[in-house]
């Protein structure tokens, strides 16, 4: 069926199901009755009592729930209370019936709706808009909005609105604008109808069709524009998940996805009761509403414009024949009524009182008639029963001899049958008292969930593990109470499955949380309950806490890996003796011949110099002469230094291993540690990044250390850094400083690299521990430095997040300022 047969179904009075069928006559006048006995009915009492003038009441349509619409509103009753004296504004939340109700009964004085229901509500009560809402959504301030139809990114055989037929489709709510209205135009102009083309269902919620469409409960829906991106946002889907239905792009302003036309926001409206003055008033404090306002942040707006134009709303409603437009085009009884009713009332009330006169008269003068025939028919009947009653006297009195002993025997046979059931309701009184007690006391967590996952059972220990009472926990989800929420999806299809086939383990193990947020393990074991019919009507859980097992299974484990450690430690002793002999002996042989060839260097470099000023330039090995005679000394000096550094090394393994504080601190000025430092690994710094930072503070303090052992440190914190980056683009920072109150100094590293595992920061520092032992890592390095850093009274700090970086200081004490020095 197409888009036109829809809406001639809609015009058609004789379609079945719809409306606008033909009335009988009789009803009507039924109708009218009603309404003049409602007339009569209206005392002056009714109307005079009247809301206090000072108290101004606007009703907000409530689709989030009535708590959160009170939040929300709250503070813009508060704003309009402050600037119009002499009022007292609330705020009433009401759900889609009973704002028609509220509005009809003139309950309220303003309304704030969705601007489908408003068209609904200017049509049929005069309801007028003084304000359109500036909705304020993900950093844009916005006056319309639409609706997207969407199904999922994996939905092959939906493309277009046309195949939508045939499908199921889920919407929010029949009167939801955002939510279905604005969509049922576009659905009914690509030909379908919604009543016979596909399967349509309404969750309540917007969040409710999103969850829908995506775990595959329906083919396809439709929300309010901006619902797929704020749920984006909140994390709670991914829009690459979604495919878009009839996409629109005439408004490249506007920021969501859509797949409807824009109409106006949600209106502020007055009630045709309300006073001119008031309204006004009203108006122009919305007007000045500040988007900075606490009732603005509170209502997620920007505040209010003035009222725009709501005739695509009636456009809309004319083409899908909704709210006041269903009967459009066709002549019903409701329309007549609805157009004549005054003088249909006055003549329905003249007919209806003669009616009552003439019938009144008719009916007193048949009911003398019969009065008149009964009185002597009653006479005669009279003498005859006062007859047959003295005999009937000396019959009954027999009779009630009789009954009287059959009711005494039957009297004792019931006595003697209620001691009897009294006997039995005692002792299984006893008998569930004595279970209820077993499952109660017992010291294990006893539960048992119907078939929803609903606590219906929860004893004294379930209480005592959990933190919550009995009072708390009966009649809500087990899953939504305890479970942690990485696990509750897992855990709904194990008790889904379970419960319908228990093809699940009736063991299992897992954690729960109590209800101040500590963890607990507890080991489960499931029992089904089945009624007479083999029906399962519940699950019994027994449950025991064994996170104290599990702790002491956790620290048996890591006191096993600190035995390793420790073994590790002393095979490092011997280790290192044995290097440090056999590291020793060439280690001091270079430093010995170091100095005889820079001797034997400047003794030829005279001779050299005369031949290169007699002959010119000439290639000494691979690089010419006037390059070598600057670098060879550099060259001769890195590797003096390096010896130097190689044996201190060695030394700083000896120290690490025996655990010996280190001796020799002097005064080291921190800035040109690290400036030599940084010299030796140029080369490593320029392959690594392209931003390097280095940030020198003046006046920095010296600090009692090892200028070598420093630098040391600095080396392999720097050297890690660079390692760490993913790649060149991303910067390495070196700064130094000082605390004066502290009376410390300090070094700082930090790089932009991938960060540090949380679990893994407290050990960074610990022998053989290392992230990187695929790649040659040994764990030692940061071991080593933090060793260095506390024989010199000083600390080490970690600071990471994963994806952003780490930052690493180093703090060591300041030295006080020789007298004379500043």
């Amino acid at each position: 069926m197409d888009g036109r047969r829809y809406l001639m179904k809609r015009m058609n009075p004789k379609s079945p199901g719809m409306p606008g069928r033909r009335i009988p006559m009789a009803q009507a006048m039924v109708w009218a009755l009603v309404l003049v006995l409602a007339g009569l009915a209206l005392s002056p009492s009714v109307h005079a009592a009247e809301n206090d003038p000072t108290v101004v009441r606007v009703g907000v349509l409530a689709n989030w729930g009535e708590e959160h619409a009170a939040a929300r509103w709250g503070p813009t009753a508060d704003y309009l209370s402050r600037h119009i004296p002499g009022t007292r504004f609330e705020i009433l939340p009401l759900d889609f019936e009973r704002v028609r109700q509220a509005v009809d009964s003139a309950q309220v004085d303003f309304i704030i709706t969705n601007s489908g229901y408003y068209t609904e509500l200017e049509a049929a009560y005069g309801v007028s808009r003084v304000a359109t809402l500036k909705n304020r959504i993900s950093g844009h301030v916005l006056t319309v909005f639409g609706g997207v139809i969407f199904t999922r990114a994996d939905q092959k055989g939906i493309r277009t609105l046309k195949d939508l037929k045939n499908r199921t489709f889920t919407a929010v709510e029949k009167d939801s604008f955002g939510g279905w209205q604005s969509a049922l135009r576009e659905i009914v102009e690509a030909g379908l109808d919604p009543e016979t083309d596909f399967h349509l269902s309404f969750t309540g919620t917007h969040d409710g069709v999103v969850y829908a469409v995506r775990d595959g409960r329906a083919d396809a829906g439709t929300v309010r524009t901006d619902t797929l991106e704020q749920m984006a946002a909140e994390g709670r889907i991914q829009l690459a998940d979604f495919r878009i239905l009839n996409p629109q792009t005439d408004e490249p302003s506007f920021p969501f996805r859509r797949s409807t036309r824009l109409y106006p926001e949600w209106p502020f409206a007055r009630l045709r009761h309300t006073p001119d003055a008031l309204a006004e008033k009203v108006t122009i404090a919305l007007l000045g509403l500040s988007p900075d306002d606490p009732a603005a942040k509170s209502a997620g707006i920007a505040g209010w414009t003035v009222p725009l134009d709501y005739q695509p709303i009636h456009d809309l409603m004319k083409v899908v024949r909704i709210g006041p437009y269903k009967e459009l085009g066709r002549v019903t009884f409701e329309g007549v009524v609805r157009v004549y009713w005054a003088y249909l009332l006055t003549s329905a009330g003249a007919l209806i009182l003669m009616t009552l006169v003439t019938g009144y008269v008719i009916r007193l003068n048949r009911k003398l008639e019969r009065t008149r025939a009964k009185l002597d028919e009653e006479l005669t009947h009279r003498r005859a029963a006062e007859e047959a009653l003295n005999k009937a006297n000396d019959e009954l009195e027999l009779r009630v001899q009789r009954r009287t002993t059959e009711l005494s025997d039957a009297n004792q046979r019931l006595i003697r049958e209620n001691e009897r059931r009294r006997s039995v309701q005692e002792e299984l009184r006893r008998q569930k008292e004595f279970n209820e007690n077993i499952v109660r006391t017992a010291a294990a967590l006893v539960l048992t969930l119907d078939e929803t996952g609903v606590l219906t059972m929860f004893n004294d220990h379930a209480e005592q593990v959990t933190g919550y009472s009995r009072a708390e926990a009966l009649g809500r989800d087990w899953i939504d109470l305890c479970t942690p929420e990485p696990l509750r999806a897992e855990g709904r299809k194990r008790f889904e499955r379970l419960f319908q086939s228990g093809d699940t383990p009736m063991v299992h193990e897992n954690e729960i949380v109590r209800r101040d947020g500590r963890t607990r393990t507890v080991s489960w074991q499931y029992s089904l309950l089945q009624d007479d019919d083999g029906r399962t009507f519940a699950l019994l859980a027994i449950g025991v806490d064994v996170t104290l097992r599990r702790q002491a299974e956790e620290q048996a484990r890591l006191q096993h890996e600190q035995l390793i450690q420790a073994d590790k430690m002393v095979v490092l002793g011997t280790l290192v003796a044995g290097v440090a002999h056999e590291i020793n002996n060439p280690t001091t042989s270079i430093m010995m011949n170091a100095p005889n060839i820079e001797k034997m260097w400047r003794g030829m470099a005279q001779v050299l110099d005369d031949h290169y000023e007699a002959h010119g330039d000439f290639m000494a090995g691979s690089w010419p002469y006037s390059q070598a005679r600057e670098r060879l000394p550099l060259l001769l000096d890195g590797i003096t230094d390096g010896a130097r550094r190689v044996k201190r090394i060695v030394a700083d393994l000896k120290d690490y291993a025996r655990q010996e504080g280190s001796a020799g601190a002097v005064p080291v000025d921190v800035n040109q540690a690290v400036e030599k430092a940084l010299s030796l690994l140029s080369n490593l710094i320029r392959k690594s990044t392209q931003n390097f930072r280095v940030e020198l503070a003046q006046g920095v303090p010296a600090a009692r250390a090892q200028s070598q052992r420093l630098e040391q440190v600095v080396i392999n914190l720097v050297m890690n850094a660079c390692q760490a980056l993913p790649d060149s683009a991303r910067g390495v920072e070196v700064r130094t400083g000082h605390d004066d109150q502290a009376g410390t100094v300090f070094i700082q590293v930090r790089d932009e690299g991938r960060g540090i595992d949380p679990a893994h920061l407290s050990r960074l520092t610990d022998p053989f521990f290392t992230t990187h032992r695929e790649t040659g890592g040994t764990g030692l390095g940061l071991a080593i430095c933090d060793r260095i850093v506390k024989d010199l009274g000083g600390a080490m700090r970690f600071e990471s997040r994963k994806g952003e970086g780490t930052t690493v200081t180093v703090t060591l004490p300041a030295l006080a300022p020789e007298p004379g020095r500043t």
